[in-house]
């Protein structure tokens, strides 16, 4: 029978093997009081009850039906998730809502991640109906959504405060992505003021083509003068189209605009075409003159080119000359080339050249001694090698155990459990909530609260609530929590 890849086998392994107790632990999850089965029925079908009609309760809500929604929720009063009906039930009404019901869910769950979104669902509504004293009232300075921060800018100029909001619009204004449409308002307020100049345009353009946003890009050339528009208008067109700079007649004379054009566009020809790139470079490095630190960018991306496109003579000659071959970025893509050429002597001798931390980390390690096993010059190191991998729990020692027909190894270990924590964290009500929701499908909201919940948590803390996951099938969040834990090789008892 084959045998699974080896890094199914990992993934299949972590998941049989979450958790847990150590052997020599005395804790063990049992129940603190034994319930009489009688008694754990009725407790069982109160909670399906209480789902149930929490389930009949936001179904009356999205059908508008608020009277049945109120008393079912009232008869939920003890159930752990009627924070999310009241939060339900708020959200549906904000635009006839009294602040003081907001502010008291915000005063009654404020360590649930409905408060958060609560208050985000407020502050559009009050920016909808242009509520801007009490939009001021509510805003927190903390909140870091760009679209709420604008929103609070024009509430500022609004109510008489321009002065404090506009010096503080440039900074949002100078992104290189698009802002929320909520920004336009005090973007065209702070632009008529005379702030929106051609070099501030300018430079929110490179940071556009920089980042991509060419569609932004092409957005601000409307705002430039003539001449700047000429230069935006080349830059765009040399980065669809890099192979441009052969027309050299583009760059006869430098302004420092161009110079950035020609770097960039350098930079994604080498991608392309690194020989092309490496030829145009060249006169351009006769004709202009171009710092170290520009030449070191470009060469770079040359020799990384060739890599990716398969060129190995190009770039080996290409690294050779290079001034400064200790990058490991450009060692690391040489290796690749040769693996994938199956050049098995540029591979030991790449690897060779890596800084030792590098050169021993597993992959590279599996690859070398492959290598030298291929080239038969080394075996006996080349074996060594392997077997000291073969060892281990990760893709490259299975890999390294198939090689050698070895059993994979999974070397699991065993954690202490702090039983007393585990006790206080299933009672926390964030937790709780967590389950409830888990329970209900609601994987989402379930996730939030988990994540909410343990914010902080060192690794011991997570590794409880790994077990405790795992406990109630939430397997997911059980892998999830043991590797916040760093647990990776525990075991299930």
């Amino acid at each position: 029978m084959p045998r699974l890849h080896p890094f199914l086998i990992m993934v299949t392994k972590t998941v049989l093997s979450i958790l847990l107790v150590s052997a020599g632990s005395a804790f063990a999850i049992t129940p603190a009081v034994t319930v009489p089965d009688m008694e754990a029925r009725r407790v069982t079908s109160s909670v399906e009850q209480d789902r149930e009609k929490y389930i009949q309760a936001l179904n009356a809500l999205g059908e508008g039906k608020y009277t049945r929604f109120k008393k079912l929720r009232n008869e939920l009063e003890d159930y752990p998730l009627l924070p999310y009906l009241s939060y339900r039930y708020l959200v549906k009404t904000l635009n006839t809502l009294p602040a003081s019901e907001v502010n008291a869910f915000l005063k009654q769950y404020p360590d649930t991640p409905l408060a958060p979104r609560l208050r985000y669902s407020w502050l559009k509504t009050l920016a909808n109906k242009g509520e801007w004293s009490r939009y001021l009232e509510h805003f927190d300075s903390n909140i870091q959504s760009t679209e709420l921060i604008c929103h609070a800018l024009w509430a500022q100029h609004k109510t008489g405060q321009t002065v404090e909001s506009l010096p503080l619009v440039k900074d949002i204004w100078l992104a290189g992505h698009s802002q929320p449409d909520a920004c336009n308002a005090i973007f065209k307020h702070w632009s008529m003021q005379g702030n929106m100049d051609d070099e501030i345009v300018w430079e929110r353009f490179t940071l556009a083509m920089r980042n991509g946003k060419t569609r932004l890009a092409r957005y601000l050339i409307r705002y430039m003068s003539t001449d700047r528009q000429l230069t935006a208008k080349l830059y765009r067109d040399i980065y669809f189209r890099p192979s441009r700079l052969s027309q050299k007649s583009l760059f006869l004379h430098l302004t420092p605009e161009k110079e950035l054009i020609l770097i960039h566009g350098m930079e994604r020809l080498a991608r392309r075409d690194a020989g092309l790139a490496r030829e145009l470079w060249d006169h351009y490095n006769r004709e202009h003159n171009f710092t170290q630190l520009q030449n070191q960018k470009i060469v770079h991306q040359i020799i990384l080119g060739h890599a990716r496109q398969g060129n190995d003579a190009r770039y080996q000659l290409e690294f050779d000359s290079y001034s400064f071959p200790h990058e490991v970025v450009l060692i690391e893509a040489g290796i690749k080339l040769a693996i994938g050429q199956q050049q098995w002597s540029h591979v030991i001798e790449r690897i060779n050249l890596l800084p030792a931390p590098s050169r021993q980390l597993n992959h590279w390690q599996y690859w070398y001694a492959r290598a030298h096993y291929i080239t038969a010059s080394g075996n006996g190191e080349s074996l060594q090698i392997l077997e000291s991998l073969a060892a281990k729990r990760d893709y490259y020692g299975f890999l390294a155990a198939d090689f050698l027909n070895l059993p994979y190894q999974t070397n699991q270990q065993s954690y202490p459990l702090d039983g007393n924590f585990y006790e206080q964290f299933k009672r926390l009500p964030g937790i709780i909530r967590a389950r409830e929701l888990h329970a209900l499908g609601n994987h989402l909201d379930a996730r939030r609260e988990w994540q909410r919940a343990t914010r902080g948590f060192s690794n011991d803390q997570h590794y409880v609530a790994a077990h405790y996951a795992y406990q109630f099938s939430w397997y997911s969040q059980a892998i999830k929590s043991a590797i916040d834990a760093e647990r990776w090789l525990a075991e299930q008892e």
